[in-house]
């Protein structure tokens, strides 16, 4: 953003804000905003296809008439249209995990395995957040034409771990880069392993799971169902003592410890402290993206309103007297080389 005033760093910082929070309002929602019944109606009175009249109800829906305010225009056309997309379902019905666990079903202690469905016309999260070259914050969403079925697993009836569409897109490049002796740390609903356990390339995979109930689950209900589980070792410890103690060899190493970026970013930085820990030839985070932009949100936020929200938010124990992980280090980070190929 070299040459960029403060004001011109202001608006689009709102700008992308008001993004975000229109993406957050969408994915909050119960349920589709409309049944397949008006959309089609409504695009039979306007002469539209259902898919640019679904657009235009989600737009009136979020409260924005581009004909009548600039700054509800540049939402749509800039963020909101471009922000949805149609994925097809088949892809998804038909990945070898999703068809393995079509039917399961389970319970251990507290954490229930079943299913939920994204109804036609919801809106879900669908990949990971992008950058244009106009410095402008991308969500990826989709939305679906006909009922698509996800393996859930609930903890005391609240959502605790999925596997769907937004968790198939956001670890398809780190499974395809996957190779030898893996570690993940997270288990989930054992998605990343299972994939891991496909890939010729992969010959052994750790994984390391605080929640005992959690492998219970795992160990009675899916590992069971996979073809090649054998390569699967399973380690109940909290990943960051593990990390502490480990002393095997890694090819690759896999985080996903989180819900989000907002508790992820503390865990995700603690980690990056801890990478020397294991010597590994490459180590992947999930939505690791995701917490760069929201990291080089807060930079850029702090360049133009000198607000001090990066002190703020991220824990003092993390910006400490070790170089790398100083607040200029921080700032550096926010656009890491590393990251290049993917925003």
């Amino acid at each position: 953003m070299t040459g960029w005033n403060k004001e011109a760093l202001r608006r689009l910082n709102g700008e992308n804000l008001d993004a975000m929070t229109l993406a957050a309002r969408l994915l909050q929602a119960k349920g589709p905003l409309f049944t397949p019944e008006e959309v089609n109606a409504f695009a039979a009175d306007c002469g539209l296809d259902p898919k640019a009249a679904f657009r235009l109800l989600l737009s009136a829906a979020c409260g924005l008439d581009g004909e009548a305010h600039p700054a509800h225009r540049l939402l749509e056309q800039e963020y909101l249209f471009p922000a949805l997309g149609w994925p097809d379902p088949l892809v998804y019905e038909q990945n070898p995990y999703h068809r393995l666990l079509r039917s399961a079903e389970g319970r251990h202690g507290r954490w229930v395995l079943t299913h939920r469905q994204y109804a036609p016309y919801q809106v879900f999260a669908c990949g990971s957040t992008r950058l244009t070259e106009a410095g402008r914050i991308i969500p990826r969403l989709g939305c679906f034409t006909v009922p698509f079925s996800y393996p859930i697993v609930l903890e005391n009836g609240r959502e605790w771990m999925t596997v769907t569409p937004n968790e198939v897109e956001t670890m398809a490049m780190d499974i395809a880069a996957a190779r030898g002796r893996a570690l993940v740390l997270g288990l989930g609903l054992g998605y990343f392993a299972f994939m891991l356990t496909e890939k010729p390339e992969i010959s052994a995979v750790a994984v390391v799971e605080r929640e005992a109930d959690a492998i219970a689950l795992f160990r009675e209900k899916l590992l069971p169902l996979f073809p090649k589980g054998e390569k699967i070792t399973l380690v109940q410890a909290d990943a960051f003592s593990y990390l502490e103690k480990a002393s095997d060899r890694f090819d690759f190493v896999y985080a996903d410890l989180w819900h989000d970026v907002s508790d992820g970013l503390p865990l995700y930085l603690r980690l990056r402290q801890l990478e020397g820990r294991l010597h590994a030839t490459d180590w992947r985070y999930w939505i690791e993206q995701d917490m760069l932009l929201f990291l080089r949100g807060l930079v850029m936020d702090d360049a133009a309103n000198g607000a001090g929200r990066l002190e703020r938010l991220i824990p003092p124990e993390l910006t400490g007297p070790e170089e790398a992980f100083s607040l200029p280090a921080l700032k550096a980070l926010a656009a890491d080389s590393r990251t290049a190929g993917m925003l």
